[in-house]
């Protein structure tokens, strides 16, 4: 009986620490995760902040601090990439806490150096967030053209759908239709058709099509050439297959 119980409180023993040592785990991650995604923002703020004093001023001081911000950017980014490095499981990673894996983070604050990085470093291009929103769906959101196609040139796939059934093409349809409604009157044409992110969303449009097409005649050809495949070997056929094993001496 003692030893039944002695095993019996081992076992419990076992598995308390197994998942105290996988919650370790998992708090470690998160914190790795959350360091990062700091670091992503404490980029961006040091962009805005340099990029506003390179319009305002060409003074000595000025130039002397946008050398700084720019020393602070870099050192940040290098930061990110040995943490990575360091631990490659954390590059998809996401947890009740951190729902968001990096590669998205990385672009909602916009930062190409470091979306080209995950990509290299293996990141799932098309992990999406807890609204099923991926990487290029965010893009899209912020009309970020560059990353959008970045992101279509390593193989986005424009064809997922978010929880709301809006696929990227969805999504930048939406946003010209709002930034159209903006303007009404027969004075406004003109603003239109020079207006930046009109034009930017249009593009995006066309760029996101193009890659939806180039898609699905992907999928077509590999459709045919399994047919194709199929049609040559028999494989599927049992007439065939029987025909085949006749023929063979010994079989």
């Amino acid at each position: 009986m003692k030893i039944k119980k002695s095993a019996a409180l081992f076992l419990i023993q076992a598995s308390h620490l197994s998942a105290t040592s996988t919650s370790n785990l998992l708090t470690t991650q998160d914190k790795k995760v959350n360091i990062i995604n700091h670091n992503l923002n404490s980029i961006l703020l040091l962009k805005n902040r340099r990029n506003a004093r390179y319009n305002t001023t060409t003074h000595k001081n000025d130039i002397s601090r946008t050398t700084e911000l720019s020393s602070q950017i870099n050192n940040l980014s290098k930061e990110i990439k040995s943490q990575i490095k360091t631990d490659r499981s954390i590059i998809n990673y996401t947890s009740p806490s951190n729902n968001t894996p990096i590669l998205i983070n990385a672009t909602h604050y916009g930062n190409k150096d470091i979306i080209k990085f995950l990509l290299e470093q293996g990141a799932n291009i098309d992990a999406t967030d807890k609204n099923g929103n991926s990487s290029l769906m965010r893009a899209v959101q912020k009309l970020q053209y560059g990353i959008i196609k970045l992101l279509l040139e390593h193989g986005a796939n424009p064809t997922i759908k978010n929880i709301n059934g809006e696929t990227a093409i969805d999504i930048a349809n939406k946003k010209l239709t709002k930034l159209n409604n903006e303007y009404s009157s027969d004075e406004d044409t003109k603003i239109i058709a020079k207006n930046p992110d009109i034009k930017a969303t249009k593009e995006t449009i066309r760029l996101l099509k193009d890659a939806r097409r180039n898609l699905y005649i992907k999928r077509a050809s590999w459709f045919l050439v399994a047919v194709l495949l199929v049609t040559l070997t028999g494989w599927g056929n049992p007439s065939l297959h029987l025909r085949t094993k006749n023929r063979c001496p010994g079989a």
